[in-house]
């Protein structure tokens, strides 16, 4: 993006770790040492890499765990000290993904102890909502968070399957691990009122902290916001509240604001919440079919629309099917300078797959409209989903997402979210246009903790450049905040991607930076995660998706 920069910010130590581009995902700490995921392009050999940051200046790789099971470790690094009856000990607990999702893999989460960490054993493998496919593995899981409450300990995690996508997992004895629950947000409905565009509402992260004498979950559920929940009764969460949006994005004014609520936390004195909204398409899609128009939105590592087409793009459309077998009808355009669009509905194999297999086939685009379970029926009719990339390969093609109502309204069909008539294979369907409005990446969001009241909103300037962004430079979006863990000092970090390393003071009022870091060549920067250090400043973690372990310390006023 730029740099090198730095203001505020100390570079302590960087370790690199792997050499493979994306390849780093999120980090935490315990006990002097760090624990940085192998995040999905190390597949088959993913897992947790284990670093000694005792000496800070001179970290050193003391071991990895290997998760196996076809699988990778998603967002979910969480370390507890377990004190329980039937173990004592450090405890990594990590959320698992498939590399291959048509083959065996484990699902849910893993733990491992690591009270020695440089001789981790493994407590337990694979564990959490098998409904699914039990004969592959349990469902995939994207993040998770572990906490000790005493006698007993606990995992919530994200359920990337299913409509109750909120699973709690008793870890009290972690060789036996026991499903206490399954919930969403057909058990919180109020958390539904008011959505931000896109309408999707995925369980993405989750933060747990004991405050006023109870536990308190902060979910945060995407186009729904953020979700406080009482779970000082794990198996039966009760309902506090939710964030709403405001009525028009605080950033760049457009209506309705883009949401995408990615991961959140509380200061230390629990007055506040900071909430991290993901964003890496800087262009919102309009999607015209004949005289009406729907939701939808731009695949951010596909070719974009606003930059190769002066905001447009337009044609008549052709039925692709799933579009994962590599037998995709061939491409025929109707009209003089109209692109060449095959429709491919979502499920059994990755996103990617299917844009990948659409640019062999001829296509110049590709639209996904979101499945029958992607809709939770017709409980979310206005929900896309565009996924990451789950394979490297130079797309040249446009690739959007749509609703589920959209694949009838494509080709004239009633729309249905059961059994009704799905178009046939190589069927034509109407005209389309696609233009792009340029609405921001993602930003900070500050909400009162007592009342979940929207106080403000912070996003570094080169965010707001749409010329930028046209441009390219990397993604300008935020990705997590961890605050401050000495009470009384309201210090956000924050791991902002190409944006760099970034320090926000808060307070009721507003947000104001205070301090940032970018290395000469730019970073990818994914975690962060602030050891304290008793007194003294805390020493900050980031991870970088390209180049391993980063630590900072910041040197301005501590507010």
């Amino acid at each position: 993006m730029q740099g090198p920069s730095r203001h505020n910010v100390e570079l302590v130590s960087h370790l690199p770790l792997g050499d493979l581009p994306n390849g780093i995902g999120d980090v935490g700490a315990l006990a002097g040492h760090a624990y940085l995921a192998a995040w999905r392009p190390t597949c088959p050999n993913a897992g947790v890499h284990v670093v000694d940051i005792r000496r800070p200046r001179a970290p050193k790789k003391v071991a990895f765990i290997e998760v196996g099971g076809n699988s990778y470790v998603g967002e979910g690094i969480s370390l507890i000290h377990l004190d329980t009856p039937h173990f004592r000990g450090d405890v990594l607990t990590v959320s698992l993904e498939p590399c291959r999702p048509d083959e065996a893999f484990n699902g849910g989460i893993s733990a491992f102890d690591v009270t020695d960490p440089a001789n981790p054993k493994p407590l337990f493998e694979g564990f959490g909502d098998f409904d699914q496919h039990p004969e592959l593995g349990a469902n995939a899981s994207h993040s998770l968070f572990s906490w000790d409450a005493g006698d007993r300990a606990f995992s919530i995690i994200t359920d990337n399957e299913e409509r109750d996508n909120v699973d709690v997992i008793e870890i009290t004895d972690p060789s036996d691990p026991k499903l206490l629950g399954e919930f969403g947000l057909d058990d919180w409905p109020d958390a539904e009122r008011r959505l931000a565009f896109g309408g999707t509402t995925y369980h993405h992260d989750l933060w747990v902290k004991k405050i006023d004498g109870r536990w308190t979950a902060l979910l945060s559920y995407w186009d729904a916001g953020y979700i406080a929940l009482d779970v000082s009764d794990p198996a039966k969460p009760r309902y506090l509240g939710d964030t709403e949006w405001p009525r028009r994005d605080p950033v760049t004014g457009v209506a309705p604001p883009e949401g995408n609520a990615h991961q959140g936390t509380w200061d230390s004195d629990n007055e506040l919440i900071l909430g991290a909204d993901e964003d890496f398409g800087a262009f919102r899609t309009q999607l015209r079919i004949g005289d009406s128009e729907a939701p939808a939105q731009e695949f951010d590592w596909a070719r974009p629309v606003g930059k190769t087409y002066d905001y447009r793009l337009g044609g008549r459309v052709l039925f692709g099917g799933l579009g994962c077998s590599g037998s995709l009808p061939p491409p025929r355009a109707t009209r003089a300078g109209d692109e060449k669009i095959v429709v491919i509905e979502r499920g059994e194999c990755f996103f990617s797959t299917k844009v990948r297999l659409a640019q062999e086939a001829g296509y110049d685009a590709v639209v996904i409209p979101n499945s029958h379970e992607g809709a939770a029926g017709d409980d979310q009719p206005n929900a896309t989903l565009c996924g990451a990339a789950a394979e490297s390969f130079e797309v040249t093609i446009n690739a959007i997402c749509t609703t589920h109502a959209a694949l009838h309204e494509l080709f004239g069909l009633e729309v249905s979210y059961g059994e009704g008539a799905e178009p046939k294979i190589g069927q034509r369907g109407v005209r389309i246009e696609v233009a792009s409005v340029f609405d921001g990446y993602g930003y900070l969001n500050l909400y009162d903790a007592d009342t979940l009241e929207w106080r403000d909103a912070y996003a570094i300037p080169q965010a707001d450049d749409a010329g930028r962004a046209r441009r390219g430079g990397g993604h300008l979006s935020i990705h997590e905040i961890k605050t401050d863990p000495r009470r009384g000092i309201d210090l956000g970090y924050i791991s902002y991607y190409a944006g760099g390393f970034r320090v926000v003071s808060f307070e009721r009022s507003g947000i104001v930076e205070r301090g940032h870091f970018i290395a000469r060549g730019g970073n990818d920067f994914w975690g962060v995660f602030p050891v304290a250090r008793g007194a003294r400043r805390p020493l900050v973690l980031v991870s970088d998706r390209d180049s391993g372990l980063w630590m900072f310390r910041y040197t301005g006023d501590a507010r």
